[in-house]
């Protein structure tokens, strides 16, 4: 009897809650991938992901690397444009990164 009012009770809760998981690109720099994979790539954030996402993963690969991107939402004209460039080769790793975020 008391797990069924538990049952009944949790399948309340659940059903009354109104939170909404909508993405925003603008903020949001962990791709679908990551998202639906528990968000991994913050735990594993290698090279220029380490910049936004746990700078310490920077030390877990030693490599040189030069990443862009570029991204256009025609909905509200956003624009957003990544630049990086990192190195783990040297006794103190480092990257230097360039963020334009922009919205109409």
């Amino acid at each position: 009897m008391l797990t069924r009012r538990l049952v009944i009770a949790a399948a309340l809760v659940s059903l009354a809650s109104t939170a909404q998981a909508d993405a925003n690109s603008l903020n949001e720099f962990l791709g679908p991938r990551d998202i639906s994979a528990g968000e991994v790539g913050r735990a594993d954030s290698r090279a220029s992901s380490s910049t936004v996402l746990n700078p310490a993963g920077l030390a877990l690969a030693t490599q040189v690397v030069f990443e862009g991107n570029y991204g256009y939402r025609p909905e509200d004209k956003a624009t957003i444009l990544n630049v990086s460039a990192c190195d783990s080769t040297v006794a103190l790793p480092g990257c230097f990164y360039y963020r334009f975020l922009e919205a109409n």
